[in-house]
């Protein structure tokens, strides 16, 4: 994958792919898709209705990644801290 014609990708999961959905958006801040830097600019958690019985809500998330955004906030830090351990 590479962010040759975007400066954005947007990752959305829900329910149990979050987890992997936050572990992919971490590799690819630290992957080399881009020659700039790519980071974190939003991430938006929020619910939504079930496909298979909408009156049933689960969690669903959205995280933004950008080019040319180098500071890493606090919570992205730890984050990666706990997925190398």
């Amino acid at each position: 994958m590479a962010l040759a014609r975007f400066d954005e990708i947007k990752l959305i999961a829900a329910g149990g792919s979050i987890n992997e959905a936050v572990s992919l958006a971490l590799r690819l801040t630290e992957g080399q898709i881009s020659k700039d830097h790519v980071g974190v600019k939003l991430i938006f958690v929020y619910s939504i209705n079930m496909r298979n019985d909408p009156a049933k809500r689960i969690s669903a998330i959205s995280i933004y990644l950008q080019k040319g955004i180098t500071a890493v906030p606090a919570f992205v830090g730890e984050l990666k801290r706990e997925l190398s351990a």
